[in-house]
């Protein structure tokens, strides 16, 4: 009978880590965007751009537009019933790009992420994504500790599900690397492929560039209390590209 116990509180133990995981992880919900979100009335120019490019790309634009400090674009979609419902599309691009990419190569970056969109990568090939998050959210219930609480069978779960993440990444990386493929096909259409190589060459040489201005020049300055007009703390970026020098 004790042996029964044990065996029942384990497997409790187990499901409840599961349910856990997969619920926490595929439950639609909005993100947190540390950015500001842009109306078509306030940026009337960048907005019809991005629907000019949806309807090249062939697919509706997003509902929400947001700005943000990273050098990143990314689309994403909050769709309901594993993705056969569509949600609302938002999209959000990095200030560093617009200020350090040339126009043609903005719109192979914002091209490539409309792709998304258009591939129906953000609602029914959602469900890669959803599964490669349910498996490290599962993976991470498994290990988490509440103060001295720990699940029974912890080491164990810990090696199981750490195991089934691992099994679960390596099935669904190619599908999700098909994906960015297909992106980058609807992106060399559009835009061109060297236009295309370009901007994804850069990306990492801006992001790098716009920690070096914030690290040796707005940080010092918010210490400092010297910051310029809040319009120009991310206008100065272009200044140090324009810098001969840098």
């Amino acid at each position: 009978a004790q042996g029964t116990m044990v065996l029942l509180v384990i497997t409790l133990s187990a499901v409840f880590v599961v349910i856990r995981g997969v619920f926490v992880s595929t439950r639609p919900r909005g993100r947190d965007i540390a950015g500001v979100e842009v109306r078509p009335a306030e940026q009337p120019a960048l907005w019809q751009h991005v629907r000019q490019l949806a309807a090249q790309v062939g697919t509706r634009a997003p509902r929400r537009l947001y700005l943000v400090t990273d050098a990143n674009a990314a689309v994403w979609e909050n769709c309901r019933l594993l993705g056969l419902i569509p949600g609302k599309r938002q999209m959000m691009v990095g200030m560093p790009l617009l200020m350090a990419l040339t126009p043609a190569q903005l719109d192979a970056i914002l091209a490539h992420e409309l792709g998304h969109f258009g591939n129906r990568d953000t609602q029914l090939g959602g469900l890669v994504g959803r599964a490669r998050q349910s498996a490290l959210s599962a993976a991470r219930a498994a290990t988490t500790r509440k103060g001295r609480f720990q699940l029974p069978g912890a080491t164990l779960f810990t090696e199981l599900f750490g195991s089934y993440a691992r099994l679960v990444l390596r099935r669904t990386q190619e599908a999700s690397r098909q994906q960015e493929y297909a992106a980058d096909r609807v992106a060399a259409r559009i835009a061109g492929p060297a236009n295309t190589i370009a901007a994804l060459q850069q990306i990492r040489g801006i992001s790098a560039a716009f920690g070096f201005y914030f690290a040796s020049y707005v940080s010092p300055g918010i210490e400092l209390g010297l910051l310029p007009p809040p319009h120009e703390v991310l206008g100065g970026f272009t200044g140090l590209l324009a810098d001969p020098a840098r």
